[in-house]
């Protein structure tokens, strides 16, 4: 885009052509495209890490990674089972990082799924039966998708937290995607890529084959499975002689982290992160328990009481004195059970009308989210997500 002798202006952190800001032409002159970001590649192993520099062209707001291939059981199978790693965790964590931000996105690949299912009001679980535990012909609560394929040899399933039926090769077929932009309609924290200063970057965290299986006797397993990344990108149009792109002056993240130790009653978990510029407009939570990796503690009334966010001394704006009727809002809002299997629960400040009730990080001090435990529970983690947009370094 640039010429020699073009005046410049500092966007998102770098250094980019004198565009204009005119969100209206913009919307009316750029072109939705879809291409290859990386074609189909070899992951690089169980508990390693894929890094894929992204294209730098137009303003990037989505990525979907597919993950495909087989995996292999031979020998004797017998007491060979998965944990509730699979199939989503997989994906330890995606990491974006664009501008020198380098943790926009960081989260593990089931929560990823969460806020797929947020993001989407028309994404409806109820087609596929899937085993999960010990149940078999599940069909609500998944969140997988009949193009999605968790793990199929013959009439043999894979599941989370289930024993490995047969010696075999299943088929495995995940899609996630990474929102890079909030909002698909406005394109808010959107990434401007048309320059060469532009560094975006996704990272791909594979989870080790110690936490996702367990292998019975002489049980054998091995893997076959590729990634390929697939971009969302719009143009970026020349109306009247100037570049033209839309509203950039934020950043879209999605930040998890971890908290141990929890204990029966009320657990006040501080969210890290948090200051002045900075607007909360999800906050998704889930405990795991049990011995590590754990599995998702459904949100019921015989595991959780009260369920709340609060900052300050004791300010609470907002609390429900049984988790069951957080999972029916979410459960209305987003018509996947996220709860039953998955343990997802969420604060949604941005559905409705984000800019009535998103949270101002900078007016919150000490922001928490509070967690009510009817059980202390065995070897306890909280698993949170923090979803912002904050400015960007100088916005458009």
């Amino acid at each position: 885009m640039a010429t020699v002798g073009q005046p410049t202006l500092v966007l998102q952190g770098t250094e980019v052509p004198n565009v204009s800001v005119d969100p209206e032409s913009f919307f009316k002159f750029t072109r939705r495209l879809r291409f290859p970001m990386r074609g189909v590649t070899n992951i690089s192993g169980l508990g390693s890490g894929d890094s894929v520099p992204l294209r730098a062209t137009g303003v990037v707001s989505k990525l979907w990674v597919r993950v495909t291939g087989t995996v292999t059981f031979g020998g004797t199978i017998t007491g060979t089972s998965t944990s509730w790693m699979w199939p989503y965790d997989l994906v330890r964590a995606f990491r974006v990082s664009a501008n020198g931000q380098a943790n926009l996105i960081n989260i593990p690949g089931s929560l990823a799924k969460v806020v797929n299912v947020v993001m989407n009001p028309a994404y409806i679980d109820a087609a596929v039966p899937h085993t999960v535990g010990g149940s078999t012909g599940v069909t609500l609560g998944t969140m997988s998708l009949p193009a999605e394929d968790w793990g199929t040899s013959s009439s043999n399933q894979m599941g989370p937290g289930a024993t490995v039926p047969a010696t075999g090769t299943y088929t495995v077929d995940l899609t996630y995607e990474i929102p890079i932009a909030f909002d698909d309609k406005t394109l808010v924290g959107s990434i401007f890529a048309q320059t060469n200063a532009t560094q975006l970057t996704l990272d791909i965290d594979w989870e080790t084959q110690a936490n996702l299986l367990t292998l019975g006797g002489s049980a054998t397993f091995s893997q076959a499975l590729q990634y390929a990344v697939l971009g969302e990108v719009f143009s970026i149009p020349q109306v009247g002689g100037r570049f033209v792109v839309p509203d950039l002056s934020a950043f879209h993240s999605l930040i998890a982290f971890r908290t141990s130790g929890l204990a029966q009653g009320d657990n006040e978990i501080l969210l890290p992160g948090t200051g002045v510029g900075r607007q909360l407009m999800r906050l998704i939570g889930q405990i795991l328990t049990g011995t590590a990796p754990g599995q998702p503690l459904p949100v019921t009334a015989a595991n959780f009481g009260q369920l709340a966010w609060r900052y300050g001394g004791n300010d609470t704006p907002e609390f429900v004195p049984s988790a069951n009727q957080l999972r029916y809002v979410n459960e209305v809002d987003y018509t996947v059970d996220m709860a039953r299997y998955w343990g997802a629960f969420i604060w949604d400040f941005a559905s409705t009308w984000a800019f009535r009730d998103s949270v101002d990080e900078g007016a919150t001090t000490d922001l928490r989210a509070v967690i009510n435990l009817v059980n202390a529970p065995t070897n306890g983690v909280a698993r949170i997500v923090q979803e912002t947009l904050f400015a960007a370094p100088v916005g458009a």
